[in-house]
């Protein structure tokens, strides 16, 4: 049995921690300090093995095409292969983006392969935070690191409306384990990132929890 297939059924398994969200929402930041804050494995999808192709993928292969998507499905494998060999080791995992990005802003460009087969290979979330920014915030935070196409589509309100549309069905899905929505506005990273471990820690109930926080 593959260290893939053994830890996706072992309920014991390390907690993985997946950061999702719009561009700008400052997901990466606050996945960075709860990595540090939990001691854990910090990885991002696409991961570093992939990220070199990535440039030459998008050139090859339309967006809104069935090809680029097969590659950013093969790209999370690669990136789930890799953070169950650290979960194997003992250690924690903390994930900048997963499957419900691919499926996501596949879903809006009109691209939406169920791909079934490589869901049900993939490790299952302890807990996923859903990161949200008002717009105008999130401008900002990609005007000043520079913005690629992916961006700037990200933040035409009918693509951004239609995401978070997206984002919020594919959350239902068992794969996100438990949920926590968490606006980032009005609050520091380390309130936010504190908000994170306390929903960590809480003891995991029947049914799947799902927690809302956001600035007061």
């Amino acid at each position: 049995m593959s260290t893939l297939t053994h830890l996706r059924h072992r309920p014991s398994a390390p907690p993985l921690v997946v950061f999702e969200g719009l561009d700008g929402t400052g997901k990466s930041t606050l996945a960075a300090h709860v990595a540090t804050r939990l001691g854990a494995v910090l990885l991002a999808s696409p991961p570093a093995a992939v990220r070199p192709f990535r440039a030459a993928a998008d050139e090859a292969f339309p967006r809104d095409s069935a090809s680029a998507t097969l590659f950013y499905a093969a790209s999370v494998l690669r990136v789930a292969e890799e953070l169950e060999g650290h979960r194997a080791l003992g250690l924690p995992v903390v994930l900048d983006r997963y499957w419900l990005s691919t499926r996501a802003y596949a879903r809006v460009l009109g691209v939406d392969l169920q791909l079934p087969e490589v869901e049900r290979l993939l490790p299952r979330a302890t807990l996923t935070v859903f990161v949200t920014a008002p717009d105008e915030v999130r401008a900002a935070r990609l005007a000043s690191r520079g913005m690629c196409a992916h961006d700037r589509d990200s933040l035409v309100p009918a693509n951004a409306n239609a995401l978070d549309t997206a984002y919020r069905d594919l959350l239902r899905r068992p794969l996100a384990g438990r949920v926590l929505r968490l606006e980032n506005v009005g609050r520091t990273v380390d309130e936010l990132t504190a908000s994170v471990l306390e929903a960590l820690a809480r003891p995991t109930s029947a049914s799947r929890s799902r927690l809302r926080l956001s600035a007061a």
